[in-house]
């Protein structure tokens, strides 16, 4: 693989849910339909790109600390 990375968005396979997988320290989160339950006013701007035009970066703007609300999934 070129680029280093994956994605597929839940409505390509007909999933009209926003859905999310994280790993971070040897654990693996997943996010279906998270909803924010606080965001910080501050934000911070990241360069993004789409794995579907490799080379196109934009800066985007997010917030720099929020919390969410999410359904637990365990990790088998």
């Amino acid at each position: 693989m070129k680029d280093n990375g994956v994605g597929l968005a839940a409505i390509q396979i007909d999933i009209p849910k926003k859905v999310g997988v994280i790993k971070y320290n040897n654990k693996t989160l997943y996010l279906i339909n998270p909803e924010f339950v606080e965001k910080e006013e501050e934000f911070v701007y990241f360069n993004e790109g789409c794995l579907s035009f490799p080379g196109i970066y934009f800066s985007t703007k997010r917030y720099r600390h929020y919390t969410i609300k999410n359904k637990r999934i365990e990790d088998d």
